[in-house]
């Protein structure tokens, strides 16, 4: 059983709510969510019927980003994590069971960020449940964005959340690693830690730098989890994973994002599962981790 406190994130205020009024609340977005479901899926069936009586609205409608993203990301997802045979994929409960977390007793809180989307709710319930083991170590994480992962994990570590960031007037010929074009799309159109800026968490501190070149030594054998959501080009996951190791306390989790997402990180991943790293893909969900330190340090170093 998984036992989650719902926390509603806006600039002015951060409010936990009870059971009666997430009930109301669960109710209300259930109906305006079914409501705007059924006008979206009217309209998108319209478009359809349109589609057929014309072969050039059919390639309009084969062409919308929506549609690919809702059907063929799913499936794209689950093709490059089948071509990683050295990875297994668990469910839930069998993760939980690995990092030694009692599937009976789970508890996390996850933060409601108005209009925002970030991980995906299943990506964040696991999440939370494997910071909230971790406590009370610190968490690391590489990839700040627009802070809403931060936020996730300072709701679950009663410690500090250690977040990096590229500094805001990055450029492209400042990066020490080659970088796939699909990250700096995402550098161009972010803003960074934009859901921390009125209103910060007291135990979540920004950093600013470039991974591959950030001193992470006074951090050392300090962390009990390492999320790695950085470049995702096959050189910087592996000097994210480096830096990682070194930081892990004993007993510490690496949990990497985008397994299955992004072929450079499946490939790396996929590379150390054969030299004998165990690494779990979580089902139904982008995220992939290990305990297995020693073994990566002695893999990679």
């Amino acid at each position: 059983m998984v036992t989650m406190t719902w926390t509603v994130w806006e600039p002015s205020s951060c409010v936990p709510f009870g059971d009666q009024q997430m009930e109301r609340f669960a109710t209300a977005s259930s109906n305006w969510n079914n409501w705007k479901g059924r006008i979206r899926d009217g309209w998108g069936t319209a478009r359809s019927l349109f589609s057929l009586a014309h072969p050039h609205l059919l390639r309009l409608r084969l062409l919308d980003s929506s549609h690919y993203r809702s059907y063929a990301a799913p499936l794209f997802q689950r093709y490059v994590q089948s071509l990683q045979p050295n990875i297994d994929v668990v469910d839930f409960s069998t993760a939980l069971e690995l990092l030694e977390i009692d599937p009976e007793s789970v508890e996390c809180s996850l933060p409601v960020l108005d209009g925002y989307v970030g991980l995906a709710d299943w990506d964040r319930v696991t999440l939370a449940a494997i910071a909230r083991s971790r406590s009370p170590y610190p968490a690391f994480e590489i990839g700040t964005a627009a802070g809403s992962t931060a936020i996730l994990l300072s709701l679950n570590i009663n410690d500090t959340v250690f977040s990096l960031d590229l500094p805001r007037d990055d450029t492209r010929n400042q990066f020490a690693l080659p970088r796939l074009s699909t990250d700096d799309a995402v550098i161009a159109g972010r803003r960074r830690a934009s859901l921390l800026e009125f209103r910060p968490r007291k135990n979540v501190v920004l950093l600013i730098g470039d991974s591959a070149t950030f001193d992470f030594t006074p951090y050392y054998d300090r962390i009990g989890l390492f999320f790695i959501d950085g470049a995702h080009s096959y050189e910087y996951v592996r000097s994210d994973t480096l830096n990682a190791v070194r930081c892990c306390a004993e007993g510490g989790v690496i949990v990497w994002d985008d397994y299955g997402g992004s072929r450079d990180v499946s490939r790396f991943l996929n590379q150390l599962a054969g030299l004998g790293v165990k690494i779990y893909g979580v089902e139904g969900t982008k995220l992939a981790f290990s305990r297995d330190v020693e073994r990566i340090r002695e893999s990679i170093c």
